[in-house]
């Protein structure tokens, strides 16, 4: 164990209390993320049996919080050697969350910049009209915004919201809030359920310039559809992550159990 790492583990006298109600892995999965951020990429973490001895809770417990840390790219596991702190990725969105993109990022630790370029009434695109069930070109809301995190541009986003349930946010401060915490607390709208479809795509000289990266480039497309339990559809967006500071978490689910 590095001498920093060593410093670090000792000044942290955190403990699980198994009387708070909080699942025993979040407690130890939040206490790990603190210890990870005062450490360097590629700094070795103690051991799952050493984790379980300092902490006195079960082996499966451990494991637990590991494997979230992992599924989120805060660490990774090398067979064989230990499990190291990860080398921090631009961004690493959980797209089967109901959380934005936005709320990811602030989430983990990371500084969003937000440059909102356009936002205003326009005709719906034939696919958003079919979406969120209005007649075609009917008025939608439409927001284009530019973001980057930890200072290198990330994605360009395009939201279409229903003008009928989201009036008000043609005059909200969008480059400093998140888009679906401002609609939820004034328009009383929650993303209930969606749908979310991942392809690539090559950068167009539009959003090569957008992004800052050579024409041609790999993008990650993110394409959306938002619903709220009691309103439906409200939204639907695109978003095109730059391949170079982006990576998506998707996180799989068993179905029937093995008999």
């Amino acid at each position: 164990m590095s001498e920093r790492r060593s410093s670090v583990i000792e000044q942290n006298h955190r403990k699980i209390d198994p009387s708070s109600g909080i699942p025993l892995y979040i407690q130890l999965r939040t206490i790990l993320e603190d210890e990870i951020n005062a450490l360097a990429p590629g700094e070795r973490l103690p051991s799952e049996p050493e984790i379980t001895r300092r902490f006195r809770v079960s082996r499966a417990t451990v494991r637990q919080a590991i494997a979230d840390l992992a599924s989120e790219g805060r660490i990774d596991r090398r067979r064989g050697a230990g499990t190291f702190v990860a080398h921090r990725r631009t961004s690493g969105w959980k797209i089967q969350s109901e959380r934005g993109w936005y709320d990811e990022m602030t989430r983990r630790g990371h500084v969003v910049e937000t440059n909102v370029l356009f936002i205003g009434q326009t005709p719906a695109p034939g696919w958003v009209a079919q979406a969120l069930d209005l007649p075609l070109e009917a008025d939608v809301i439409q927001i284009d915004r530019l973001r980057s995190v930890d200072g290198a541009m990330a994605t360009f986003v395009r939201n279409y919201l229903r003008s009928d349930l989201c009036e008000p946010v043609l005059h909200a401060d969008l480059e400093h809030a998140s888009l679906y915490a401002w609609l939820e607390k004034h328009c009383g709208l929650w993303v209930s359920e969606g749908t979310r479809t991942i392809r690539a795509v090559a950068a167009t000289k539009d959003l090569a310039v957008k992004l800052k990266v050579p024409r041609g480039s790999p993008l990650l497309l993110v394409e959306a559809i938002s619903h709220d339990e009691t309103a439906g559809p409200f939204e639907a967006y695109e978003c095109w992550h730059s391949a170079a500071h982006a990576s998506i978490v998707v996180s799989i689910e068993s179905g029937a159990k093995r008999s």
